[in-house]
């Protein structure tokens, strides 16, 4: 995949992610009935796999050849929305197939599940490395049980860049981490 084609996936994503969507015939198709408890791991997997199969449709357009894994999307866009409040939180819910209900169990729900995919590294030749970070616009405020929930129950750290003063510095650093915490065969691309 060339820069030019990852930047396309990238902006697709994002558009995606943002809710660009809302106006199109799919979108309709979501509805309640597509939430799924998410306070079990059982629950988690099946909100996060109609997750994927949305953002995978989506994302993926016209390209022949797409490859994505929607799990970490998921995860990390839960993460997400543990820091969101009222309209917001809920449209992320939605996007992500989940319940509101029992919110804390679902972010364990997550967690779980991003704890049992890291487990997995090293088991039957397998190498894979999943992980989490959120990476916010520096100067905002974050309430410290949303702080503790990153740390505490995913493992992750909120990290402060410059997006809007110097985006490239942050993308650099965004990119430094991936490439310090991946696989090397999964650093030849960039944000």
């Amino acid at each position: 995949m060339t820069k030019r084609a990852g930047a396309v996936v990238v902006a697709k994503c994002i558009a995606f992610l943002a809710g660009w969507w809302r106006g199109t015939p799919e979108a309709s198709k979501t509805t309640k009935a597509s939430a799924f408890q998410a306070s079990t791991v059982a629950g988690a997997v099946q909100a996060s796999n109609a997750f994927g199969f949305d953002f995978y449709g989506r994302a993926r357009a016209d390209q022949d050849n797409f490859v994505c894994s929607p799990v970490g999307a998921a995860i990390a866009l839960t993460m997400a929305a543990a820091g969101a409040r009222g309209a917001t939180q809920a449209e992320m819910l939605r996007t992500l197939h989940i319940d509101p209900a029992q919110l804390d169990h679902t972010y364990a729900s997550f967690a779980t599940i991003l704890a049992a995919l890291n487990a997995r590294n090293g088991q039957d030749g397998l190498l894979l490395a999943v992980a989490n970070r959120a990476w916010v616009q520096r100067s905002l405020g974050f309430r410290r049980e949303y702080l503790s929930l990153l740390a505490d129950t995913f493992h992750a750290r909120l990290v402060e860049a410059d997006f809007i003063g110097a985006p490239s510095a942050a993308l650099a650093a965004i990119n430094r981490w991936a490439a310090d915490v991946s696989l090397p065969r999964s650093c030849g691309h960039s944000v």
